[in-house]
C-alpha cells in the first residue's frame, strides 16, 4: 500500500500536507534543510543516508537513487536487476517513511541503526532472497541457499531458543548462540520431566 500510494504522490509527505493546508511547513522532519515530497524520500533524506551508510558498513549492497524518475526507471528494469538491492532499497525507504511518521507525531522511533538492524530483519531470508548474498560477499563460509538463518548485524548475537513437550510429560529446551558470522558461540540443552 505504502509504494502504491507512493507512486500515485498520494502519500502525505510535508509538501502534499502543506498543499491541503494540515501542516504549516513542507520541510523535512529529519533536519535536511529540503522540502519533503516523494522524490526526497527516496533520494537525499539524511536520515535514509545514514541507514544506508549503516547496510553499507555491513557490507549489504544498496542502490544510489538519483531521483524519483530514476527510481521509477529502476523499477521498470527489475526483471533484468539484481532484485537484491532494490528491495533493501525499498525495506529503507519504507523504515525511514514509519520512523519519520513516529518522530512528527511525537512516538518512539529508532536510530539508523536500529532501522537498518529493523529492515534485515524483515527481509525475507528465502531463496527467493537469500540475504547473505548481500551481507559479507566476501566471506567464503556463507551458508547454502537451503539454510533459512538470517544473519545479525555485524558485532550483534543472535539467540535462537527451541523446545518441545512430549506426551509422557518430559520436554526439551535447547539454544544455539551465534555471531554475525554464523559461527557457535554456545550450545545448550536440557531435559526436564514434570510428575503430576
Amino acid at each position: 500500500m505504502f509504494w502504491w500510494r507512493l507512486a500515485r504522490d498520494a502519500i502525505p509527505t510535508r509538501c502534499w500536507l502543506l498543499r491541503r493546508r494540515l501542516t504549516d511547513s513542507a520541510d523535512c522532519p529529519w533536519g535536511c534543510s529540503s522540502l519533503e515530497d516523494r522524490n526526497h524520500l527516496v533520494q537525499g533524506c539524511a536520515n535514509l543516508d545514514a541507514i544506508s551508510g549503516e547496510l553499507n558498513r555491513w557490507g549489504v549492497t544498496t542502490l544510489a537513487i538519483q531521483s524519483w524518475s530514476h527510481f521509477t526507471v529502476l523499477v521498470s528494469k527489475a526483471r533484468k536487476l539484481d532484485l537484491g538491492p532494490l528491495q533493501v532499497f525499498c525495506h529503507a525507504v519504507y523504515q525511514n517513511w514509519r520512523a519519520m511518521n513516529a518522530k512528527v507525531h511525537s512516538r518512539e522511533f529508532g536510530t539508523p541503526l536500529i532501522l537498518a538492524a529493523t529492515l534485515m530483519e524483515n527481509i525475507n531470508c528465502s531463496s527467493e532472497f537469500p540475504a547473505w548474498h548481500y551481507w559479507g560477499t566476501n566471506r567464503p563460509d556463507r551458508p547454502s541457499p537451503s539454510i533459512s538463518w538470517c544473519p545479525p548485524p555485524p558485532d550483534w548475537i543472535k539467540i535462537n531458543v527451541d523446545g518441545e513437550v512430549y506426551p509422557n510429560n518430559s520436554a526439551d529446551i535447547g539454544i544455539v548462540m551465534r555471531d554475525h558470522q554464523g559461527g557457535v558461540l554456545l550450545t545448550a540443552g536440557s531435559g526436564l520431566t514434570h510428575w503430576c
